[in-house]
Parts: structure tokens; sequence; C-alpha cells
């Protein structure tokens, strides 16, 4: 690859095509081949691309035409190699730490990732949808998605993008895939770019409100037919966090009242279901605490939603602030009142009932939540008021330093009950 690079001015144009089309007739001829000498192989593949980009001395538009004629062929392990092969391509041309280290200077990298943008990327993404479309047919999907940053295409995207059979698509295949954990999160991070489409893509506001009710109508779909999986939790959270905060207000209050309705109960029943799982995390001592990741997310996009009081009347968010705030205390307080310390079968456990020393008060473990909200009873709803009149320590959180009750009203209870 190195020598390629090398003695590119010295080679002719012939050569180099010759070299790149006999490299990948030897991986598609060798489907037995080690994964990382076939990596390797593309690699290399994907650097002469990227060479000959800049000086036209190779035509990316022969590479699309033989990638599509993989993707058509039909054969599930010459489909996996097309895939293998836009994967190659996109790494080169990214700007990350995948590229090659090939001598070249970062500015030669630059204008590559500028060429391909502009010419090659979206010719690429319809080669990708593509393959999910052959994939899906046959319930198997394999590919790679970018790190889930905001996605803002130009408008040259528009008649792609805006295709709702595209977003369709993306949501079939995640129902199909999602029993691979891996690929689970793979799809639902192309999920979440496509919930935080924003900028010149969309002509009007009309676009805007039809691209955002299509999408949170296939959420909800999805949501309603499956039971979510450990590995899915922080996928959806991600992209119902894109939705709220990517989208203005004004855009997302303009969808169908029905389907905003059934949104937000949707997210209401989010938020309590993920915090009773992060509460069994808690109990299991887990290292990886996707609930608990997934709840804080979910708090974010009520924290974002709710702080705008101009688009939502008065006590529209007080009963899914009951809702909240009773599924933190129900998570919060030992049995019979709660299920604190209880185990995933129901059973107390005994080694809880002790504090650790080590252990941290819950006035500190639990402080983010209490400044935001979440333990905060929504004001002022008064049929809450009996119970928790109630003698304090029946509601009570734990500390080394004796016990302490319930925090007072907080920024997203407040907020939450004022609408």
């Amino acid at each position: 690859m190195e020598a390629v690079v090398r003695e590119w001015i010295l080679l002719e144009k012939g050569s180099i095509e010759s070299l790149r089309t006999f490299l990948l007739t030897y991986v598609l001829q060798r489907p037995n081949l080690q994964k990382y000498v076939r990596e390797q192989i593309l690699l290399a593949v994907a650097v002469i691309v990227k060479r000959g980009s800049l000086d036209k001395s190779i035509d990316c538009k022969s590479i699309s035409h033989e990638v599509s004629q993989l993707i058509s062929s039909g054969n599930p392990t010459v489909q996996t190699l097309a895939c293998s092969i836009l994967t190659a391509l996109l790494s080169e041309f990214s700007s990350s730490s995948k590229t090659s280290n090939i001598g070249l200077s970062m500015e030669f990298h630059g204008n590559c990732k500028r060429v391909f943008q502009e010419e090659d990327l979206r010719q690429i993404f319809m080669l990708t949808v593509e393959v999910l479309q052959e994939f899906s047919r046959h319930y198997i999907a394999m590919f790679e998605s970018s790190q889930n940053v905001l996605l803002k295409p130009t408008e040259s995207w528009r008649e792609t993008l805006l295709d709702s059979r595209v977003m369709e698509l993306f949501f079939t295949v995640h129902q199909k895939i999602r029993e691979d954990s891996d690929m689970a999160q793979d799809s639902l991070q192309c999920l979440a770019q496509l919930a935080s489409l924003h900028g010149p893509i969309f002509p009007d506001e009309g676009s805007q409100v039809d691209y955002l009710a299509h999408f949170i109508e296939g959420l909800l779909n999805t949501i309603n037919r499956i039971e979510i999986e450990d590995s899915e939790a922080v996928g959806i959270s991600s992209i119902i966090s894109n939705l709220i905060t990517v989208f203005p207000r004004n855009v997302l209050t303009a969808i169908p009242n029905e389907l905003f309705s059934s949104f937000v109960n949707c997210l209401t029943h989010l938020t309590c279901s993920f915090w009773g799982s992060a509460a069994l995390e808690e109990v299991l001592d887990k290292d990886d605490m996707v609930y608990m990741e997934a709840y804080d997310k979910l708090l974010e996009s009520w924290l974002t939603l709710v702080q705008d009081d101009k688009h939502f009347h008065k006590g529209y968010f007080t009963q899914h602030a009951v809702q909240v705030f009773n599924s933190y205390i129900h998570c919060h307080l030992a049995a019979p009142d709660g299920t604190r310390n209880l185990t995933a079968n129901g059973v107390a456990s005994r080694e809880e009932e002790e504090i650790s020393e080590l252990q941290e008060d819950d006035r500190d473990q639990f402080s983010d939540q209490l400044a935001s909200g979440t333990v905060s009873p929504p004001r002022p709803p008064r049929r809450r008021r009996p119970r928790l009149r109630r003698p304090r320590e029946r509601v009570r959180l734990r500390g080394r330093g004796g016990d302490w009750p319930v925090a007072a009203p907080a920024p997203i209870m407040q907020c939450m009950a004022r609408h």
C-alpha cells in the first residue's frame, strides 16, 4: 500500500487500475479469506481510490457500479463483501483516526474528504440503502454506522433523505436485526442521526413537520411492537432526545395533537420503566449501568421540553409529572411501600440493608437527580399531599448521617406542574 502511494507518479493510470481490479478480484474469489487479510486488502483498495480521487486517475463511479453489481448479486457472501468495501471507503475518507497514515499531508486528506462529500458520498449512501433493502428481504443486516453526531446534509440530499421509504426501511431493519446487540446498537445510531436531521435539507417548516410526524409514527410503532432489551435502552433514549432537542418547538407542537399526546405518553412510560430497571441495576451492582444512562437522557429531554412555557397550556404535563414522581419514589422506598433493594425475583437483598461505610450517601449519589427535580413532587396536586404528609420516616432516603426526607420541589417537576 505504501509502495503504491510512494511510486504513484511513476505508475501509469492503466497499471493502477489493473492493481485495484486484481485486489478486488482476489478477495472476491476467496470467500474464506481471513477477516484481517480481507480488511487489509480492501483498505489498500480504498487508499488507491483516495489517492486517485483528486487527480481523477481513478474513476469512483466505476467503483460504485461494481459495488452495486455485488449488492444485486443475491449472494449474501458477495453482498457482505460489498458492505466491507463501502466500510473501507467511508473509513478512509473520514477525518477520524481510521484514516491511513500514508505519508501525505493533512491538507491532502482534507481535500480528498471534501471532494468525496461533494461528489461521491450521496452515491455511497444510496448503495448502503440498496444493501439494506436486499438484506432486509432475507432477514439479514450488516452495516457500519458513523458516530452519533447531528445530521446536517446539504440540499442535494433532500430527495434521498426526505423519502419516507428510507426512514421506514431503517425502522424495519432494526426490528429484524435487534436480537444481535451489536447490530442493534448500530441501527439505533443510524436512527438517532435521522432523528437529528436539520439544516437546509428542509425547504420549509411544513416539510419539517411532515418528516417529524412520520418519524414519531415509526418510532412509536416500533416501540409498541417490541420488548426493549438492555442493548436498546440508550439508543432509544438518544433518538427521543434528538427529536426533542433538535427540532424547533413550533415544529414539534405542529404535528397532530393525538400523535404528540401519544409521544409524550410514551416518553412518560419509558422514563418510569427505565428508572425501575436502573434501580435494579443498582441493587445488582452492575458495572454497565445502561438503564441509568438512558434514564438520565430522558430526564434531560423532559427538562428541555418543559422549560418552554410558550407552547403548552397550563397543567399539560401535570399527570405525567405525577407518574414520573411516583415511579421514582416507589423505587426508593423499601418494601412493602416500594421496591428498593428488591432483586429481579422480588426478594429483598439483605446485603443492601446495611449501609457500607464505603457507599455514597443518597444525598451525594442522587445529587444530580435531586438538582434536576426528578425526586421532587409536582406542585401542587392536592391529592398527593396526604401521602407525603404521612410520618416522615415512611418517605425517606438513606444516609449515613440519618434518614432525610424527599427534596423540595425543583426545576423539572415545577415546570411540569406549571404546565
